[in-house]
């Protein structure tokens, strides 16, 4: 993906998302800048949990990109030139309709080289919102 060796040390913590609507279909969109030496971004992780300390098999959702375009989003662009990263996740409303509405959850984004390096690129919180319509179809 990203052919220059450098890390993406720019991490945003503290993030707070809170213009969701639980039960709906989420996509966010990122690009990311990098600023030092790593290895190539392969894979992107956006993990959402209860709990920051449970294992990943126990988060609500997590939703795993590459350069391939899936239901749960691609990298569609890893600019050697620029040294930036840009992608989308997709959270399916069967997902977030597992969050309560007010709730807070915790969320990261993290991305994973070549050689196995991971890197976390953004954290934060997610309150989802409740929603009026319940119609689906």
């Amino acid at each position: 993906m990203i052919a220059d060796q450098r890390i993406f040390d720019v991490a945003k913590f503290g993030i707070y998302l809170g213009r969701f609507v639980a039960g709906d279909t989420w996509r966010i969109n990122r690009t990311y800048t990098q600023t030092s030496s790593a290895g190539t971004i392969a894979t992107m992780y956006w993990t959402v949990k209860t709990d920051p300390t449970l294992p990943d098999a126990s988060a609500i959702f997590q939703r795993v990109i590459t350069a391939g375009q899936t239901a749960s989003g691609q990298i569609t662009d890893a600019n050697a030139a620029d040294g930036s990263i840009t992608l989308y996740f997709i959270a399916l409303k069967t997902q977030t309709a597992l969050l309560t509405p007010g709730q807070e959850y915790y969320y990261d984004v993290q991305g994973v080289t070549s050689t196995g390096a991971v890197y976390t690129f953004e954290s934060g919180t997610i309150v989802a919102q409740q929603g009026v319509t319940t119609a689906d179809s």
